[in-house]
């Protein structure tokens, strides 16, 4: 079992981006990148990004501690095919040594799969993992709403950056030597926030998406892993 899996693949490249951003920042491309934008949507591109990626890092570890949960649950089957699961006093016992205090996804799904299983109603328990694969997707919609909303930041300072860039052509008067050169400073300033935000939201999103992406890949994996818990196991063992 590769405890934690998930959560060290998604750590990895983090970590070498952490590194090429420390880079950045010694040969003062960072720097640059923040002085030069005046609009300071880079800045909160920046913001964004760090608190986004915080709260992946959170659901990813949150999501990972579920798979090797649901690997220790399945190793107890595969050791004992008489393994037997109860709910004791709101906690889900195996066997009644081994016992699951953490709330999580995972636990809430298990106990509602144990009492739909002894009760006599329809035990059609593909609802039940419906409603695990919507809260599943719930840990990842922000992710791709956020970076989706980096992009519109980026293409917003591009426009602001355009904007601010053609501003000096409608006020010269005169085309002397001095009018032009200063028009032209103040064309390279607009560019400068064009190009710098329109570049910080691409990165910022694109690298979001990437996050986000391990986080679906490792609820995709919990939800499967789930699936043939119920399906070969806890229908059983639960009875």
């Amino acid at each position: 079992m590769n405890y934690h899996f998930y959560l060290l693949r998604w750590l990895i490249p983090n970590s070498i981006l952490v590194f090429i951003a420390i880079g950045a920042w010694h040969y003062g491309f960072l720097f640059q990148l923040y002085s030069n934008d005046k609009s300071y949507i880079s800045s909160l591109i920046t913001i964004i990004y760090f608190f986004t990626s915080l709260h992946c890092l959170y659901k990813m570890y949150f999501i990972s501690d579920q798979i090797n949960l649901s690997d220790k649950i399945k190793d107890i089957f595969i050791n004992n095919s008489e393994t037997k699961i109860r709910i004791v006093n709101s906690e889900i016992n195996i066997n009644y040594d081994f016992k699951l205090t953490v709330k999580n996804h995972l636990t809430d799904y298990i106990k509602n799969f144990i009492k739909r299983n002894n009760s006599e109603n329809d035990k059609n328990n593909y609802i039940l993992l419906d409603l695990f694969s919507d809260k599943l997707k719930g840990e990842v919609k922000i992710g791709s709403f956020i970076s989706d909303s980096l992009f519109k930041l980026g293409l917003l300072g591009t426009i602001i950056g355009f904007v601010l860039m053609l501003q000096p052509i409608s006020n010269i008067d005169s085309f002397d030597e001095i009018s032009i050169k200063n028009a032209l400073t103040s064309m390279s300033a607009g560019m400068s926030i064009a190009l710098f935000t329109t570049l910080s939201g691409l990165i910022g999103g694109l690298l979001l998406k990437m996050q986000y992406y391990f986080l679906e890949d490792a609820a995709e994996k919990l939800f499967h892993q789930t699936s043939e818990l119920s399906e070969i196991y806890l229908s059983k063992a639960s009875k």
